[in-house]
């Protein structure tokens, strides 16, 4: 299931600010991803609550700028016990990373961005 927003193009200001907010939200495979014990010890939001579903298949978030327009959104694979928790979860975090976002997330969006680009 995805859920997706219209958003900035390559040629908007905004552009940049999306590519960070698309890595503050990051990807989630728990086979990968929740070798922590407990899903409260992640360091992302998004994350935290994506580790609680326990037949989670896979999360991306993705920005996908175009000439014109873009689109920005979350894309995840659940069976159907948490076909509901999922965008859910999704929506829920979208809305917290657009009013707050922790120092130590932008610092690794910032830092992974950098990576990506060298």
């Amino acid at each position: 299931m995805g859920i997706f927003y219209e958003a900035p193009s390559w040629k908007h200001e905004d552009y940049w600010a999306f590519l960070i907010l698309q890595r503050i939200m990051g990807d989630y495979v728990p086979s990968r991803d929740s070798i922590i014990n407990h899903p409260h010890l992640q360091y992302n939001h998004l994350h935290t609550y994506l580790g609680e579903i326990e037949d989670l298949g896979k999360h991306e978030c993705l920005y996908i700028p175009y000439k014109d327009t873009g689109l920005f959104g979350h894309y995840a694979s659940s069976t159907d016990m948490s076909a509901f928790w999922a965008p859910a979860g999704c929506l829920k975090a979208t809305r917290r990373a657009t009013g707050y976002v922790m120092d130590s997330e932008l610092f690794r969006a910032r830092n992974k961005l950098y990576h990506e680009l060298m």
